[in-house]
């Protein structure tokens, strides 16, 4: 599986941008470009998304994390660090496991590993929604009333809703399913690099259990950003990744 992505910046050992569910890497845009100047910064397209066909068989986190992984061997990446929006901060730390000889750190933003109990339930009334009105009549006001606090309503966000309905609905609601029975244990404790979570104003990870799982994990939060925090916070979500490179990963 070939993976489409960007490429920029030239130093230091590469950043690998994974978007989330239903996205594609334009939604890693801003970051791309805010970290490129001292860094070389990829953002991929995962299997199904943006511009990268999907693959044969079923679509899980698990064949999406070894897609991520061969693009790393392919473009013979070592030491890069993985920064996940969403389901792409799943992956990413999946990935870490798969690839431990080419993933030097990972960075979660606002990544579902593991859920909340509230967010878990929401989940599963978000699929009786789905079976009783239909796929986009269920999710389009989920996505809108959960991802995005009330100022940042508007033509940004009513573009990112546009590219995430506009994924092909089987493939969105086989990945959607996985979320309530993701195991975040084996994920968590299998970490042997540093982790960094990004959290949003409402951050979609239960912090306590990730701290319980990673003793190690460092976690942050942006102020006043909903779940698209590298878009709509994309200065301090830059900040924060640089300084966990410095100071953890490089130090």
């Amino acid at each position: 599986m070939v993976l489409a992505y960007d490429d920029a910046g030239s130093s230091g050992p590469p950043i690998v941008l994974v978007h989330g569910w239903c996205c594609h890497r334009g939604h890693m845009g801003a970051l791309l470009r805010r970290l490129s100047s001292p860094h070389r910064v990829l953002a991929v397209d995962l299997p199904g998304h943006g511009e990268t066909p999907r693959a044969e068989g079923p679509a899980t986190f698990e064949t999406l994390s070894a897609a991520l992984a061969s693009f790393l061997e392919e473009h013979d990446l070592l030491g890069a660090v993985l920064v996940g929006h969403s389901m792409g901060g799943v992956v990413s730390a999946m990935t870490a496991t798969r690839a431990p000889d080419r993933v030097a750190a990972v960075v979660n933003l606002d990544g579902a590993l593991p859920l909340p109990p509230a967010v878990r339930e929401a989940y599963r009334a978000l699929f009786d929604d789905i079976r009783a009105k239909g796929f986009r009549a269920a999710v389009e006001p989920f996505l809108r009333r959960t991802f995005f606090l009330p100022w940042e309503r508007g033509p940004i966000a009513d573009g990112i809703l546009a590219d995430m309905l506009a994924e092909p609905e089987d493939l969105a609601v086989e990945l959607l399913a996985q979320f309530p029975i993701l195991d975040a244990g084996p994920v968590l404790s299998a970490q042997r690099v540093p982790v960094l979570y990004v959290g949003s104003a409402h951050p979609r990870f239960d912090e306590a259990e990730a701290v319980r799982l990673l003793p190690e994990l460092f976690v942050a939060r942006v102020a006043a950003a909903g779940h698209f925090v590298q878009v709509f916070a994309t200065d301090q979500v830059a900040a924060m990744i640089e300084s966990f490179l410095r100071d953890v990963v490089d130090a």
